[in-house]
């Protein structure tokens, strides 16, 4: 036997994160789309349609924004093969043909998508053209706008019944990445009659699961759709509950009791068999945030703290080695060849200075990597309390408003455009929506901007790594490990989706075995 790992591709070099043709003219076809078998199975109930068992789910994330799907909730309805976006990513964490059997990128501003022409939504009607207009036009009314698609200028145009046309005002090497993002899932023109600004997912989706009834912050249940493009599930349904606690959730699998369960805590791995662990090499980073208008307002005080933190003891101690150490935020090949130094200021003295320290405790290692961090800014002579470990619907507000001197977190470097440079906006950018270390710097926004707009090539990449080492000499972020994710799965269950980022999970072919 022997642990199934999803790799990030691995070709020029390392790709970490793989982007799509540096042509113009990229043509996918749904022979890309990726659903295959994982290792996995189940304790459902039987039912009548079709004939499998029901997947018994555990997800991490507790919907924070009452499943509003133009947020990071709607990631909650891809993962459990409710709803479909018109791209997906990949094991190698490419954009390939989802809901768009095919895509063209004809211009540096515009990208034609092929609709499948055997697709249904849920309530009978079909993906057509003018359907899939409609709910791209009210994501660009919504109010916040999907994350991917803030701040652009867009045209949609029906130009035939299965074809649907994206224009930007201006050039987007990226535009057709934005369409891969869980907020940008297409629904059923019925979905937005009741209320246009708060769509309904009930029924309105076009996944291999119907849900019958509004998910709420425990879960939501979801029956097999028999009229699914890629054929009929094996499942009967599927049943989803948000567990934030990691081991409530391996609790569950260990009892039997769930079928799926994501975020494995690494604790756990040794006491299962190596079939019933999915390993994910992703792009996902643990460091540690400095909050730069808090105590560690001095760049030079920020640059001990620093220097306290030692990413090699926090991989042995708090991730059992299930992690690599970090110096970067960008790790691979790809990025080794060319990387700029970094200039960081000259550490101060440290003379006692007091910490407030936090993380949140729905990532397993983050509550046993906080405390090595705080030990070891108390040995640079730092004076830091126990930390504060919460959920992190509870600390949210206070963690995005600097609340804390130092936020340990677990985020994906593929930010909302599925690549790197999106992911240092994330980390770096004034204009994150993740931004723990409330930085806002001149020249290291400057440095995004022109990576952002730089075509997809190798000058594209010699900005990322720009802009990286510009925002890693801010010392307002302490890269510590690159860390798998860990799914335990049931003995005998398969049909897991390959993606590296984990936007799917549960797919037609998912079962209990």
């Amino acid at each position: 036997m022997c642990r199934h790992i999803i790799r990030p591709h691995r070709a020029r070099g390392e790709h970490m994160i793989s982007l799509t043709s540096r042509r113009f003219a990229v043509v996918l076809t749904c022979a890309a789309v990726a659903l295959s078998s994982s290792c996995m199975a189940g304790t459902g109930e039987d039912s009548d349609s079709p004939a499998g068992q029901r997947l018994a789910v555990a997800q991490t994330w507790v919907p924070s924004s009452d499943m509003s799907i133009y947020t990071d909730d709607a990631n909650a309805l891809t993962q459990g093969g409710v709803a479909e976006t018109l791209v997906v990513t990949d094991e190698n964490v490419e954009v390939v043909a989802g809901l768009a059997e095919s895509f063209e990128v004809s211009d540096e501003r515009t990208v034609v998508f092929t609709l499948r022409e055997d697709a249904t939504f849920h309530d009978g009607t079909k993906v057509d053209a003018a359907a899939v207009r409609n709910c791209i036009d009210h994501a660009l009314k919504a109010s916040p706008r999907p994350a991917s698609l803030e701040g652009l200028d867009l045209q949609v145009e029906a130009t035939d019944e299965h074809t649907v046309t994206i224009t930007s005002a201006q050039p987007d090497p990226l535009l057709v990445n934005r369409f891969a993002i869980p907020s940008t899932l297409i629904l059923a023109p019925s979905a937005f009659e009741d209320d246009p600004a708060r769509p309904s997912v009930v029924g309105t989706g076009t996944g291999p699961f119907e849900l019958t009834e509004q998910p709420t912050t425990s879960g939501f249940s979801a029956d097999a759709f028999t009229d699914y493009w890629a054929g009929d599930p094996v499942a009967s349904g599927v049943d989803v509950q948000f567990i934030s606690d990691p081991a409530a959730r391996a609790a569950g699998l260990k009892a039997g009791e769930l079928d799926i369960v994501s975020d494995l805590p690494v604790a756990e791995l040794g006491g299962l068999p190596e079939d019933q662990v999915v390993e994910v090499r992703g792009v996902r980073v643990v460091g540690a945030f400095l909050n730069v208008k808090g105590a560690l307002s001095d760049p030079a005080l920020r640059a001990a703290g620093a220097a306290a933190l030692d990413p090699e003891e926090v991989v042995k101690g708090a991730f059992e080695g299930h992690a690599d150490a970090a110096e970067f935020t960008l790790e691979g090949a790809r990025w080794d060849s060319g990387r700029p130094q970094v200039q960081r200021p000259e550490p101060a003295q440290v003379s006692g200075q007091a910490l407030t320290v936090a993380t949140y405790n729905d990532r397993p290692e983050l509550p046993g990597t906080v405390s090595l961090v705080a030990e070891q800014l108390r040995e640079a002579g730092f004076t830091v309390e126990a930390p504060v470990v919460k959920s992190y619907t509870v600390m949210e507000e206070d963690i995005l408003g600097g609340t804390y001197d130092v936020v340990v977190s677990n985020h994906g470097m593929a930010g909302t455009t599925v690549d790197p440079v999106s992911g240092l906006v994330k980390t770096f950018g004034c204009e994150s929506t993740w931004d723990p270390a409330q930085l806002c710097n001149h020249d290291v926004e400057a440095a995004l901007k022109a990576a952002m707009a730089a075509p997809i090539g190798d000058e594209r990449d010699r900005l990322t790594l720009q802009a990286e080492a510009l925002g890693l000499g801010q010392v307002s972020y302490v890269p510590l490990a690159h860390q798998p994710l860990y799914f335990g799965i049931a003995p005998g269950v398969k049909g897991l989706a390959r993606d590296g980022l984990w936007y799917r999970v549960i797919t037609h072919e998912t079962t209990t075995g």
